[in-house]
């Protein structure tokens, strides 16, 4: 029967030379160890699919408008099926790949190519972003205009000018050539005077690739237009050029120092800010990304008037109760002036608005 047939497999079994024995246990604990490594990989990879269910609900809101492409092709993608394992590994890592590169989720250049990055303008902020990417691993060109501040870049790593006693990346250089300096460039930051920034667009444009993401770190209303600084470079280029603005609450020796900080860059195409996230950030330097450049350009620029008053305050001698009540009232005009020009209350609640105004009014540097 089928009872005495097991008794006696169990017996042959129990039967077997030792050396038999030993190869059954082997392959035993070899097969547990493989199961709890295939238990841990599920578990890791359903900790990641948590996430990235909730960024691709936010993603069919509209919350990630232009990464549409790049969701599909993920979802999409083909994946070997050979070994569950290795599928499994392999799905988690083009996940957390896709999540860090294009969820704003973080920074994630460990697996990034060198790019070269042009720096328009050699002064103190300028320096911190050449810094920022050439910590990347970037080939950096800092454009400057005077020859002596490109001459000691170049042979002492430092722009003594602006930023005493602080080394930059080996990987950034100064030029005083704006053809050398944009010449195969993947990405653009300007870094110049916001009333002299579309004069000097207007001034080089044919030398600037017209398909090359140009990102602002220039804070302030350009005066004679009477609008956005975005809106008179736009203006400047007399293109479709690829633009983005980055702010926050970001002092340039910090930076350069290597102090953790935190700054928002915007674009109307989503996919552009990332791309200028992609190539920021880094452990100490972490860049968000946004589509709301109304909120992020006039965070920037009217924080610097508002600020004026908090040291009007400190100055006439009078206490924190005025300063708190002063700062706040600030941020709710700041917010309310940002929504009426189409702008959003939650940039404003973040870094370019109320971070770049804590920074400006309560900073030493500033």
């Amino acid at each position: 029967d089928a009872g005495r047939a097991k008794r006696e497999a169990r017996d042959a079994h129990d039967a077997a030379p030792p050396h038999v024995t030993r190869a059954r246990a082997v392959l035993t604990r070899t097969g547990e160890a493989q199961q709890f490594r295939m238990n841990d990989a599920v578990d890791d990879l359903a900790d990641v699919l948590a996430v990235y269910r909730k960024q691709y609900q936010n993603w069919r809101m509209g919350r990630h408008q232009g990464a549409k492409t790049a969701h599909e092709r993920m979802l999409t993608r083909r994946m070997s099926l050979e070994s569950p394992l290795d599928w499994r590994n392999d799905f988690k890592d083009r996940i957390n790949s896709h999540l860090w590169q294009h969820l704003n989720l973080g920074p994630s250049n460990s697996s990034q190519k060198p790019k070269k990055i042009t720096v328009i303008g050699g002064g103190a902020y300028g320096t911190a972003m050449a810094a920022a990417a050439g910590r990347n691993g970037h080939h950096v060109f800092i454009y400057v205009r005077r020859r002596e501040v490109a001459r000691e870049i170049k042979l002492t790593g430092q722009n003594a000018h602006y930023l005493p006693g602080l080394q930059l990346p080996r990987t950034v250089t100064a030029t005083t050539d704006v053809e050398e300096a944009l010449r195969g460039t993947e990405l653009i930051i300007h870094a110049l005077p916001a009333q002299k920034s579309p004069a000097w667009i207007e001034e080089h444009r044919d030398l600037i690739p017209p398909d090359v993401i140009y990102c602002s770190t220039a804070k302030g209303l350009h005066l004679d237009s009477k609008s956005l600084l975005s809106t008179a470079m736009l203006k400047a280029f007399g293109r479709d050029q690829p633009l983005a603005v980055l702010s926050g609450p970001s002092f340039a020796k910090e930076i350069v120092s290597e102090q953790p900080t935190s700054v928002v860059v915007a674009s109307k195409k989503l996919a552009d800010a990332v791309f200028v996230q992609r190539v920021m950030s880094s452990t100490t330097f972490r860049v968000y990304a946004s589509q709301d450049t109304v909120g992020v350009e006039l965070g920037g620029a009217l924080k610097n008037p508002l600020a004026l008053g908090a040291g009007m305050i400190e100055g006439l001698g009078f206490g924190i109760n005025t300063m708190s009540a002063y700062v706040t009232r600030s941020c709710a005009e700041l917010t309310s002036l940002c929504m009426a020009m189409g702008g959003k209350s939650e940039t404003i609640s973040g870094l370019s608005g109320v971070g770049d105004l804590m920074l400006t009014a309560f900073g030493s540097l500033s």
